[in-house]
Protein backbone atom coordinates (compact mmCIF):
# COMPACT_ATOMS: atom_id res chain seq x y z
CA UNK A 1 0.00 0.00 0.00
CA UNK A 2 1.57 3.46 -0.67
CA UNK A 3 2.53 5.15 1.76
CA UNK A 4 0.32 8.99 2.32
CA UNK A 5 1.28 12.52 3.79
CA UNK A 6 -0.40 15.24 2.82
CA UNK A 7 3.45 16.86 2.25
CA UNK A 8 4.99 13.27 1.05
CA UNK A 9 5.46 12.92 -3.05
CA UNK A 10 7.59 10.30 -5.25
CA UNK A 11 9.41 11.32 -7.94
CA UNK A 12 10.67 8.08 -10.09
CA UNK A 13 11.02 5.57 -7.04
CA UNK A 14 12.26 8.00 -4.69
CA UNK A 15 9.87 9.51 -2.00
CA UNK A 16 10.44 13.73 -1.31
CA UNK A 17 9.16 16.03 1.34
CA UNK A 18 7.15 19.10 -0.63
CA UNK A 19 5.38 21.73 1.64
CA UNK A 20 3.26 25.17 0.72
CA UNK A 21 5.08 27.97 2.22
CA UNK A 22 2.12 29.88 3.72
CA UNK A 23 1.54 33.22 2.28
CA UNK A 24 2.74 35.40 5.66
CA UNK A 25 6.29 34.01 5.14
CA UNK A 26 6.62 33.94 1.52
CA UNK A 27 8.80 37.29 1.73
CA UNK A 28 11.00 35.18 4.11
CA UNK A 29 11.52 33.09 1.92
CA UNK A 30 12.51 35.49 -1.39
CA UNK A 31 8.98 35.34 -2.96
CA UNK A 32 9.38 31.03 -3.21
CA UNK A 33 6.27 29.00 -3.11
CA UNK A 34 7.49 25.42 -2.06
CA UNK A 35 10.27 24.02 -0.12
CA UNK A 36 11.18 20.30 -1.43
CA UNK A 37 13.70 17.81 -0.61
CA UNK A 38 14.67 14.04 -1.18
CA UNK A 39 14.41 11.99 1.84
CA UNK A 40 16.47 9.86 -0.45
CA UNK A 41 14.59 6.76 0.81
CA UNK A 42 12.20 4.58 -1.18
CA UNK A 43 10.73 2.43 1.08
CA UNK A 44 7.54 3.75 1.77
CA UNK A 45 7.10 3.10 5.64
CA UNK A 46 10.39 4.91 5.90
CA UNK A 47 8.87 7.64 3.69
CA UNK A 48 6.35 7.99 6.01
CA UNK A 49 8.72 8.08 9.03
CA UNK A 50 10.74 10.73 7.58
CA UNK A 51 8.31 13.41 6.40
CA UNK A 52 6.47 13.31 9.61
CA UNK A 53 9.88 14.12 11.25
CA UNK A 54 10.97 16.79 8.54
CA UNK A 55 7.51 18.27 8.67
CA UNK A 56 7.35 18.64 12.39
CA UNK A 57 10.98 20.49 11.88
CA UNK A 58 9.21 22.49 9.10
CA UNK A 59 6.61 23.49 11.42
CA UNK A 60 9.14 24.34 13.91
CA UNK A 61 10.89 26.41 11.58
CA UNK A 62 8.11 28.31 10.15
CA UNK A 63 6.86 28.83 14.12
CA UNK A 64 10.37 30.48 14.87
CA UNK A 65 10.21 32.11 11.80
CA UNK A 66 6.81 33.76 12.84
CA UNK A 67 8.46 34.82 16.66
CA UNK A 68 10.74 36.87 14.66
CA UNK A 69 13.30 34.39 16.81
CA UNK A 70 17.17 33.84 15.74
CA UNK A 71 19.81 31.60 16.59
CA UNK A 72 22.96 32.68 16.87
CA UNK A 73 24.49 29.15 17.82
CA UNK A 74 24.08 25.37 18.83
CA UNK A 75 24.59 23.49 22.14
CA UNK A 76 27.16 20.71 21.69
CA UNK A 77 23.90 18.77 22.42
CA UNK A 78 22.31 20.02 19.39
CA UNK A 79 25.17 19.78 17.05
CA UNK A 80 25.14 16.17 18.10
CA UNK A 81 21.84 15.37 17.01
CA UNK A 82 21.49 17.02 13.82
CA UNK A 83 25.22 15.25 13.01
CA UNK A 84 23.47 11.96 14.35
CA UNK A 85 20.58 12.38 12.16
CA UNK A 86 22.35 13.02 8.99
CA UNK A 87 24.89 10.05 9.40
CA UNK A 88 21.48 8.35 10.02
CA UNK A 89 19.44 9.05 7.36
CA UNK A 90 22.87 8.33 4.57
CA UNK A 91 23.69 5.10 6.11
CA UNK A 92 19.36 3.98 6.11
CA UNK A 93 19.71 5.20 2.26
CA UNK A 94 22.31 3.23 1.49
CA UNK A 95 21.31 -0.05 3.53
CA UNK A 96 17.80 0.33 1.27
CA UNK A 97 19.23 0.52 -2.23
CA UNK A 98 21.78 -2.54 -1.13
CA UNK A 99 18.38 -4.80 -0.45
CA UNK A 100 17.25 -4.27 -4.00
CA UNK A 101 19.88 -4.94 -5.44
CA UNK A 102 20.93 -1.72 -6.90
CA UNK A 103 24.80 -1.68 -5.93
CA UNK A 104 25.01 -5.50 -7.93
CA UNK A 105 26.88 -3.74 -10.85
CA UNK A 106 28.56 -0.45 -9.45
CA UNK A 107 30.75 -1.57 -6.41
CA UNK A 108 33.82 -1.25 -7.72
CA UNK A 109 33.13 2.05 -9.27
CA UNK A 110 31.66 3.07 -6.56
CA UNK A 111 34.63 2.22 -4.29
CA UNK A 112 36.68 4.20 -6.37
CA UNK A 113 34.30 7.04 -6.11
CA UNK A 114 34.35 7.01 -2.07
CA UNK A 115 37.82 6.47 -1.81
CA UNK A 116 38.67 9.35 -4.06
CA UNK A 117 35.96 11.07 -1.26
CA UNK A 118 37.48 9.69 1.78
CA UNK A 119 41.26 11.42 0.80
CA UNK A 120 39.36 14.84 -0.03
CA UNK A 121 37.57 14.42 3.39
CA UNK A 122 40.62 13.70 5.46
CA UNK A 123 42.66 16.21 3.67
CA UNK A 124 40.08 18.84 4.49
CA UNK A 125 39.72 17.61 7.98
CA UNK A 126 43.26 17.68 8.54
CA UNK A 127 43.33 21.54 7.98
CA UNK A 128 40.24 22.51 9.30
CA UNK A 129 38.55 23.54 5.82
CA UNK A 130 35.15 23.19 6.25
CA UNK A 131 34.66 24.39 2.33
CA UNK A 132 33.70 20.69 1.04
CA UNK A 133 30.98 20.24 3.42
CA UNK A 134 29.15 23.74 2.74
CA UNK A 135 26.23 21.69 0.67
CA UNK A 136 25.70 19.56 4.16
CA UNK A 137 25.63 22.40 6.36
CA UNK A 138 23.29 24.51 4.35
CA UNK A 139 20.70 21.56 4.19
CA UNK A 140 21.06 20.80 7.74
CA UNK A 141 20.32 24.69 8.42
CA UNK A 142 17.65 24.81 6.01
CA UNK A 143 16.04 21.59 7.60
CA UNK A 144 16.01 23.37 11.01
CA UNK A 145 15.13 26.72 9.83
CA UNK A 146 18.41 28.36 10.88
CA UNK A 147 20.43 30.97 8.85
CA UNK A 148 24.08 31.31 10.80
CA UNK A 149 26.76 33.78 8.84
CA UNK A 150 29.29 31.41 7.62
CA UNK A 151 31.94 33.31 9.07
CA UNK A 152 30.48 32.63 12.52
CA UNK A 153 31.83 30.52 15.14
CA UNK A 154 28.98 28.86 15.20
CA UNK A 155 28.35 28.39 12.00
CA UNK A 156 32.19 26.80 12.01
CA UNK A 157 31.58 24.15 14.87
CA UNK A 158 28.48 22.67 13.76
CA UNK A 159 30.18 22.34 9.84
CA UNK A 160 33.09 20.89 11.20
CA UNK A 161 31.53 18.29 13.45
CA UNK A 162 29.49 17.43 9.97
CA UNK A 163 33.20 17.29 8.06
CA UNK A 164 34.13 14.38 10.73
CA UNK A 165 30.70 12.88 10.51
CA UNK A 166 31.39 12.84 6.84
CA UNK A 167 34.63 10.87 7.31
CA UNK A 168 32.79 8.14 8.99
CA UNK A 169 30.26 7.80 6.71
CA UNK A 170 32.97 7.31 3.69
CA UNK A 171 34.48 4.52 6.05
CA UNK A 172 31.05 2.67 6.88
CA UNK A 173 30.06 2.82 2.78
CA UNK A 174 33.73 1.34 1.90
CA UNK A 175 33.51 -1.19 4.61
CA UNK A 176 30.16 -2.33 3.27
CA UNK A 177 31.25 -2.39 -0.45
CA UNK A 178 34.20 -5.03 0.94
CA UNK A 179 30.98 -7.17 2.38
CA UNK A 180 32.03 -5.86 6.18
CA UNK A 181 29.01 -5.65 8.23
CA UNK A 182 28.07 -2.10 9.08
CA UNK A 183 24.94 -1.97 11.30
CA UNK A 184 22.55 1.36 10.31
CA UNK A 185 22.43 3.53 13.62
CA UNK A 186 19.05 4.20 14.61
CA UNK A 187 18.26 8.70 14.27
CA UNK A 188 18.34 10.10 17.51
CA UNK A 189 15.01 10.27 19.12
CA UNK A 190 12.75 13.38 17.82
CA UNK A 191 12.08 16.10 20.43
CA UNK A 192 8.77 16.56 21.51
CA UNK A 193 6.05 17.54 18.74
CA UNK A 194 5.69 20.88 17.85
CA UNK A 195 2.94 22.48 18.77
CA UNK A 196 -0.38 22.53 16.50
CA UNK A 197 -1.08 25.90 18.09
CA UNK A 198 -0.17 28.09 14.78
CA UNK A 199 -1.16 25.23 12.00
CA UNK A 200 -5.17 26.41 11.04
CA UNK A 201 -7.36 25.42 8.14
CA UNK A 202 -5.64 28.28 5.70
CA UNK A 203 -1.92 26.35 6.19
CA UNK A 204 -3.88 22.69 5.60
CA UNK A 205 -5.51 24.30 2.53
CA UNK A 206 -1.59 25.54 1.28
CA UNK A 207 -0.69 21.99 2.04
CA UNK A 208 -3.73 20.72 0.07
CA UNK A 209 -3.35 22.63 -3.06
CA UNK A 210 0.36 21.48 -3.27
CA UNK A 211 -0.71 17.63 -2.77
CA UNK A 212 -3.70 17.71 -4.85
CA UNK A 213 -3.09 20.47 -7.79
CA UNK A 214 -6.91 20.83 -7.57
CA UNK A 215 -8.34 22.37 -10.75
CA UNK A 216 -8.94 26.41 -10.39
CA UNK A 217 -12.85 25.54 -9.81
CA UNK A 218 -11.89 23.29 -6.58
CA UNK A 219 -9.37 25.60 -5.18
CA UNK A 220 -11.94 28.62 -5.02
CA UNK A 221 -14.79 25.96 -3.47
CA UNK A 222 -12.66 25.00 -0.94
CA UNK A 223 -11.05 28.89 -0.59
CA UNK A 224 -14.85 30.00 -0.24
CA UNK A 225 -15.39 27.13 2.81
CA UNK A 226 -12.48 28.07 4.66
CA UNK A 227 -13.35 31.94 4.16
CA UNK A 228 -17.25 30.32 5.63
CA UNK A 229 -15.82 29.41 9.05
CA UNK A 230 -12.66 32.06 9.39
CA UNK A 231 -15.75 35.03 9.61
CA UNK A 232 -18.10 33.13 11.34
CA UNK A 233 -15.00 31.39 14.10
CA UNK A 234 -11.64 33.60 13.36
CA UNK A 235 -8.46 32.24 12.40
CA UNK A 236 -8.50 29.34 15.15
CA UNK A 237 -6.18 26.27 15.37
CA UNK A 238 -6.72 22.81 14.49
CA UNK A 239 -6.48 22.10 17.96
CA UNK A 240 -9.14 24.48 18.82
CA UNK A 241 -11.75 23.32 16.45
CA UNK A 242 -14.42 21.55 18.08
CA UNK A 243 -17.57 19.92 16.19
CA UNK A 244 -19.77 22.60 17.87
CA UNK A 245 -17.68 25.05 15.60
CA UNK A 246 -18.56 22.92 12.32
CA UNK A 247 -22.04 21.85 13.26
CA UNK A 248 -22.42 26.23 13.68
CA UNK A 249 -21.18 26.89 9.98
CA UNK A 250 -23.32 24.52 9.02
CA UNK A 251 -26.23 26.13 10.71
CA UNK A 252 -24.86 29.15 9.23
CA UNK A 253 -25.10 28.08 5.59
CA UNK A 254 -28.34 26.97 5.64
CA UNK A 255 -30.15 30.18 7.95
CA UNK A 256 -28.71 32.01 4.92
CA UNK A 257 -30.58 30.28 2.32
CA UNK A 258 -27.98 27.99 0.42
CA UNK A 259 -29.18 24.86 -0.56
CA UNK A 260 -28.67 21.42 1.01
CA UNK A 261 -26.08 20.44 -1.60
CA UNK A 262 -24.02 23.78 -1.57
CA UNK A 263 -23.43 23.32 2.24
CA UNK A 264 -22.57 19.91 1.98
CA UNK A 265 -19.68 20.10 -0.25
CA UNK A 266 -18.73 23.43 1.80
CA UNK A 267 -18.78 21.33 5.11
CA UNK A 268 -16.83 18.14 3.06
CA UNK A 269 -14.09 20.38 2.41
CA UNK A 270 -13.66 21.67 6.12
CA UNK A 271 -13.91 17.66 6.81
CA UNK A 272 -11.64 16.70 4.83
CA UNK A 273 -8.78 19.77 5.38
CA UNK A 274 -9.28 18.67 9.07
CA UNK A 275 -8.60 14.61 8.37
CA UNK A 276 -5.22 15.95 7.12
CA UNK A 277 -4.28 17.44 10.23
CA UNK A 278 -5.48 14.01 11.65
CA UNK A 279 -3.81 12.01 9.38
CA UNK A 280 -0.36 14.26 10.70
CA UNK A 281 -0.99 13.60 13.73
CA UNK A 282 -1.77 17.15 14.81
CA UNK A 283 -5.28 16.26 16.00
CA UNK A 284 -5.84 13.13 17.61
CA UNK A 285 -9.53 12.92 15.59
CA UNK A 286 -11.24 14.52 12.84
CA UNK A 287 -14.20 16.85 14.62
CA UNK A 288 -15.87 16.98 11.22
CA UNK A 289 -16.77 13.92 10.30
CA UNK A 290 -20.70 12.73 10.56
CA UNK A 291 -21.36 16.84 10.49
CA UNK A 292 -24.11 16.67 7.41
CA UNK A 293 -26.62 18.71 6.34
CA UNK A 294 -29.88 17.64 6.46
CA UNK A 295 -32.14 18.02 3.32
CA UNK A 296 -35.12 16.10 2.22
CA UNK A 297 -35.35 12.63 2.64
CA UNK A 298 -36.48 12.57 -1.14
CA UNK A 299 -33.75 12.83 -3.39
CA UNK A 300 -34.27 14.76 -7.13
CA UNK A 301 -35.35 12.74 -9.69
CA UNK A 302 -32.51 11.94 -11.75
CA UNK A 303 -31.85 13.41 -15.30
CA UNK A 304 -33.86 12.26 -18.11
CA UNK A 305 -32.73 11.51 -21.62
CA UNK A 306 -33.65 13.57 -24.58
CA UNK A 307 -35.89 11.04 -26.65
CA UNK A 308 -37.05 10.87 -30.03
CA UNK A 309 -39.56 13.38 -29.86
CA UNK A 310 -36.89 15.57 -28.30
CA UNK A 311 -34.25 14.78 -30.69
CA UNK A 312 -36.52 16.00 -33.76
CA UNK A 313 -37.58 19.14 -31.86
CA UNK A 314 -34.15 19.97 -31.46
CA UNK A 315 -33.14 18.96 -34.44
CA UNK A 316 -36.13 20.93 -36.49
CA UNK A 317 -34.91 24.01 -34.57
CA UNK A 318 -33.57 27.35 -36.05
CA UNK A 319 -30.01 26.67 -34.99
CA UNK A 320 -29.90 23.53 -36.98
CA UNK A 321 -32.35 23.69 -39.36
CA UNK A 322 -32.17 27.39 -40.24
CA UNK A 323 -28.82 28.09 -40.23
CA UNK A 324 -29.42 30.90 -37.24
CA UNK A 325 -26.32 31.63 -34.67
CA UNK A 326 -27.97 33.71 -31.43
CA UNK A 327 -26.52 35.06 -28.99
CA UNK A 328 -24.69 33.39 -26.67
CA UNK A 329 -24.49 30.28 -29.00
CA UNK A 330 -20.64 31.17 -29.32
CA UNK A 331 -21.10 30.85 -32.65
CA UNK A 332 -20.54 27.15 -34.61
CA UNK A 333 -20.57 25.73 -30.90
CA UNK A 334 -24.06 26.12 -31.36
CA UNK A 335 -24.77 23.80 -34.05
CA UNK A 336 -21.82 21.32 -33.31
CA UNK A 337 -21.50 21.02 -29.76
CA UNK A 338 -26.01 19.14 -29.75
CA UNK A 339 -24.63 16.98 -32.42
CA UNK A 340 -20.81 15.48 -31.50
CA UNK A 341 -22.54 15.11 -27.86
CA UNK A 342 -25.58 12.81 -29.85
CA UNK A 343 -23.21 11.17 -32.00
CA UNK A 344 -20.27 10.69 -29.15
CA UNK A 345 -22.15 10.01 -25.75
CA UNK A 346 -18.96 13.16 -24.45
CA UNK A 347 -19.53 15.65 -21.69
CA UNK A 348 -19.96 19.24 -22.64
CA UNK A 349 -17.09 20.42 -21.04
CA UNK A 350 -14.76 17.52 -23.05
CA UNK A 351 -16.84 18.69 -26.41
CA UNK A 352 -16.31 22.46 -25.64
CA UNK A 353 -12.74 22.13 -25.10
CA UNK A 354 -11.21 20.07 -27.94
CA UNK A 355 -8.39 21.68 -30.07
CA UNK A 356 -8.65 20.88 -34.03
CA UNK A 357 -5.27 18.51 -33.16
CA UNK A 358 -7.85 16.62 -31.14
CA UNK A 359 -9.40 15.36 -33.99
CA UNK A 360 -6.81 12.07 -35.44
CA UNK A 361 -6.45 9.48 -37.72
CA UNK A 362 -5.29 6.09 -36.93
CA UNK A 363 -4.33 3.05 -38.93
CA UNK A 364 -6.50 2.07 -41.75
CA UNK A 365 -8.02 5.30 -42.12
CA UNK A 366 -9.83 5.49 -38.56
CA UNK A 367 -11.02 9.17 -37.40
CA UNK A 368 -11.47 9.60 -33.86
CA UNK A 369 -11.56 12.59 -30.98
CA UNK A 370 -8.87 12.33 -28.67
CA UNK A 371 -10.22 13.46 -25.16
CA UNK A 372 -7.23 14.31 -23.19
CA UNK A 373 -6.14 16.54 -20.14
CA UNK A 374 -2.27 17.24 -22.18
CA UNK A 375 -2.49 20.19 -23.05
CA UNK A 376 -3.17 23.65 -22.13
CA UNK A 377 -6.40 24.48 -20.98
CA UNK A 378 -7.88 20.94 -21.28
CA UNK A 379 -9.06 18.17 -18.11
CA UNK A 380 -10.70 15.38 -17.36
CA UNK A 381 -13.24 14.50 -14.74
CA UNK A 382 -11.63 11.04 -14.16
CA UNK A 383 -8.17 8.88 -15.08
CA UNK A 384 -10.82 6.76 -17.24
CA UNK A 385 -12.04 10.08 -19.30
CA UNK A 386 -8.74 9.91 -21.18
CA UNK A 387 -9.90 7.82 -23.94
CA UNK A 388 -10.82 8.19 -28.27
CA UNK A 389 -13.91 7.91 -29.45
CA UNK A 390 -14.39 6.88 -32.99
CA UNK A 391 -16.59 9.73 -35.61
CA UNK A 392 -20.04 8.65 -36.65
CA UNK A 393 -20.36 8.56 -40.32
CA UNK A 394 -23.41 10.93 -39.37
CA UNK A 395 -20.89 13.27 -38.45
CA UNK A 396 -18.43 13.21 -41.31
CA UNK A 397 -21.70 13.45 -43.67
CA UNK A 398 -22.73 16.75 -42.15
CA UNK A 399 -19.64 17.94 -42.43
CA UNK A 400 -17.72 17.84 -39.55
CA UNK A 401 -14.62 17.07 -40.86
CA UNK A 402 -14.72 19.66 -43.22
CA UNK A 403 -15.55 22.38 -40.00
CA UNK A 404 -12.51 21.14 -38.20
CA UNK A 405 -10.57 21.98 -41.55
CA UNK A 406 -11.84 25.09 -41.73
CA UNK A 407 -10.38 26.06 -38.01
CA UNK A 408 -7.30 24.66 -38.75
CA UNK A 409 -7.00 26.82 -42.06
CA UNK A 410 -7.75 29.73 -39.73
CA UNK A 411 -4.92 28.74 -37.23
CA UNK A 412 -7.28 27.99 -34.57
CA UNK A 413 -6.27 26.83 -31.45
CA UNK A 414 -10.18 25.73 -30.27
CA UNK A 415 -12.24 24.09 -32.22
CA UNK A 416 -14.74 26.61 -31.07
CA UNK A 417 -12.97 29.97 -31.23
CA UNK A 418 -15.70 32.07 -29.37
CA UNK A 419 -16.04 30.11 -26.34
CA UNK A 420 -14.44 32.21 -23.23
CA UNK A 421 -13.49 30.75 -20.02
CA UNK A 422 -14.94 31.26 -16.62
CA UNK A 423 -13.80 32.30 -13.88
CA UNK A 424 -13.13 28.49 -13.13
CA UNK A 425 -11.36 28.04 -16.46
CA UNK A 426 -14.08 26.08 -17.86
CA UNK A 427 -14.98 26.81 -21.48
CA UNK A 428 -18.75 25.77 -21.14
CA UNK A 429 -20.40 27.57 -17.98
CA UNK A 430 -22.41 30.43 -20.14
CA UNK A 431 -22.95 28.18 -22.74
CA UNK A 432 -24.90 25.44 -20.80
CA UNK A 433 -26.70 28.68 -19.52
CA UNK A 434 -27.69 29.49 -22.92
CA UNK A 435 -28.42 26.11 -24.00
CA UNK A 436 -31.04 26.12 -21.40
CA UNK A 437 -32.51 29.19 -22.35
CA UNK A 438 -32.37 28.40 -25.64
CA UNK A 439 -34.27 24.59 -24.93
CA UNK A 440 -37.26 26.52 -23.05
CA UNK A 441 -37.80 29.42 -24.83
CA UNK A 442 -37.50 28.29 -28.73
CA UNK A 443 -37.67 24.78 -28.98
CA UNK A 444 -39.91 25.03 -26.11
CA UNK A 445 -38.60 22.04 -23.86
CA UNK A 446 -39.62 22.71 -20.43
CA UNK A 447 -38.89 19.42 -18.62
CA UNK A 448 -36.00 20.46 -15.82
CA UNK A 449 -34.92 16.93 -15.69
CA UNK A 450 -33.69 17.43 -19.32
CA UNK A 451 -30.47 19.22 -19.85
CA UNK A 452 -27.36 19.51 -22.03
CA UNK A 453 -26.40 16.22 -20.47
CA UNK A 454 -29.20 14.32 -21.35
CA UNK A 455 -27.78 13.71 -24.48
CA UNK A 456 -24.94 11.67 -22.72
CA UNK A 457 -27.95 9.54 -21.60
CA UNK A 458 -29.44 9.18 -24.51
CA UNK A 459 -26.20 8.06 -26.42
CA UNK A 460 -26.15 5.13 -23.57
CA UNK A 461 -29.54 4.18 -24.14
CA UNK A 462 -29.01 4.12 -28.19
CA UNK A 463 -26.11 1.97 -27.21
CA UNK A 464 -28.10 -0.91 -25.28
CA UNK A 465 -31.07 -0.20 -27.70
CA UNK A 466 -28.41 -1.50 -30.74
CA UNK A 467 -27.17 -4.75 -28.39
CA UNK A 468 -23.73 -2.78 -27.79
CA UNK A 469 -22.24 -4.09 -24.42
CA UNK A 470 -21.39 -2.37 -21.68
CA UNK A 471 -17.59 -2.48 -21.81
CA UNK A 472 -17.64 -1.00 -25.03
CA UNK A 473 -20.10 2.05 -24.08
CA UNK A 474 -18.48 2.64 -20.75
CA UNK A 475 -15.28 2.97 -22.45
CA UNK A 476 -16.81 5.16 -25.33
CA UNK A 477 -17.88 7.53 -22.62
CA UNK A 478 -15.67 7.13 -20.34
CA UNK A 479 -16.82 5.49 -17.01
CA UNK A 480 -14.80 3.72 -15.28
CA UNK A 481 -17.20 0.67 -15.09
CA UNK A 482 -17.84 -3.09 -13.34
CA UNK A 483 -16.43 -6.07 -14.30
CA UNK A 484 -13.77 -6.88 -11.90
CA UNK A 485 -10.16 -6.89 -11.65
CA UNK A 486 -9.26 -8.06 -14.90
CA UNK A 487 -10.11 -4.66 -16.97
CA UNK A 488 -7.13 -3.07 -15.28
CA UNK A 489 -5.26 -5.53 -17.18
CA UNK A 490 -3.77 -4.91 -21.22
CA UNK A 491 -3.46 -1.62 -22.86
CA UNK A 492 -3.53 1.81 -21.38
CA UNK A 493 -5.91 2.54 -24.08
CA UNK A 494 -9.11 0.56 -24.96
CA UNK A 495 -8.60 -0.83 -28.78
CA UNK A 496 -10.09 1.33 -31.10
CA UNK A 497 -11.29 -1.45 -33.30
CA UNK A 498 -14.64 -2.78 -31.63
CA UNK A 499 -15.29 0.61 -30.39
CA UNK A 500 -15.17 1.35 -34.18
CA UNK A 501 -17.98 -1.53 -34.95
CA UNK A 502 -19.82 -0.21 -32.33
CA UNK A 503 -20.09 3.03 -34.16
CA UNK A 504 -20.95 1.06 -37.06
CA UNK A 505 -24.01 -0.19 -35.30
CA UNK A 506 -25.14 3.11 -33.18
CA UNK A 507 -28.45 4.61 -34.53
CA UNK A 508 -31.11 6.43 -32.89
CA UNK A 509 -34.73 5.16 -33.55
CA UNK A 510 -36.99 8.04 -34.96
CA UNK A 511 -34.16 10.20 -36.24
CA UNK A 512 -32.98 8.16 -39.06
CA UNK A 513 -34.81 9.91 -42.11
CA UNK A 514 -34.16 13.02 -40.46
CA UNK A 515 -32.40 15.90 -43.24
CA UNK A 516 -32.12 19.02 -41.95
CA UNK A 517 -29.50 21.85 -42.77
CA UNK A 518 -26.08 21.19 -42.62
CA UNK A 519 -22.86 23.34 -43.77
Amino acid sequence: MPAKHPRLIRRGAVYHFRVHIPLDLRDHYRGRKEITASLRTTDPKEALRLVRTRSEAQEQEFDRIRAGCKVTEFTNEQIAELVQRMMAEELHADEQSRMQGSYMNIVDEDTGNLQHLESELRRALARGDVSLVRAQTAEILHGVGVTLDSQSTAYRALAYQILKASVETVHALLARNRGDVVKTPSPPPAGPKPSASRVTLRHLLDNWRVEREPTARSRQEWELSVRRFEQLHGSLSVQEITKAHIVAVRGQMLQAGLSVPTARKNIGALSALLQMAADDELVPTNVARGVKPRGAKVKTEARLPYDANDLQRILAGPVHANGERPQGGAGEAAFWLPLLALWTGARLEELGQLRPEDVRHAEGGILYLEITDRGEGTSVKTASSRRRVPIHDELIRLGFLDYVCQCRTAGHDRLFPELRRSGHGRWTPAWSQWWGRYCRRVLKLTDNRKVFHSFRHSFKDACRACGITEEIHDALTGHSGGGGVGRGYGARQFPLGPLVEAMKRLRYVGIEGLHFWGR
